[in-house]
């Protein structure tokens, strides 16, 4: 029920708030991160979408999004920065998926860690859906990845 549209919310929910909070544009490719450190934020989908969601991204990318937060690293920590845009980010997809389908759901406060491996395993459970997208831009690739189940 309904799961090609979940997936197309999520992916243009990620493609709008991203360019409107960070002014990064994307297009859609089928290259991977390249080798290096990324950051790899994820957090679990509860409620009637269970499953998880993840981000992995280079620092380049992460740099863009807390350059244009215009906020003091005194004031807040680098890695606060990204959780909160990413608590804006998970809050609309997951708002917009919620109202599409008409039942409840929410997230888990995010975790933001250092990785070199593209492929960190999110899966916590058997999930119908698995979907990996890449997105290309000026500031890097951006790995993104959701296992869900609709209840």
């Amino acid at each position: 029920m309904g799961e090609s549209k979940i997936d197309q919310i999520l992916c243009s929910t990620f493609i709008n708030i991203t360019e409107h909070v960070a002014g990064v544009r994307f297009t859609q490719t089928d290259d991977h991160p390249a080798d290096g450190e990324h950051y790899v934020i994820k957090s679990e989908m509860k409620g009637n979408l269970m499953g998880d969601i993840a981000f992995f991204f280079p620092k380049s990318f992460a740099d863009k999004i807390v350059e244009t937060a215009k906020i003091e690293l005194d004031d807040i920590s680098y890695e606060d920065i990204l959780k909160e845009y990413v608590n804006i980010l998970f809050g609309r997809m997951l708002s917009c998926a919620s109202n599409f389908l008409g039942k409840y759901a929410r997230f888990s406060p995010p975790e933001v860690t250092l990785s070199k491996d593209p492929e960190v395993e999110i899966v916590n459970g058997f999930y119908t859906e698995k979907k990996s997208y890449c997105f290309n831009s000026d500031s890097g690739n951006v790995y993104f990845r959701a296992s869900y189940t609709i209840k």
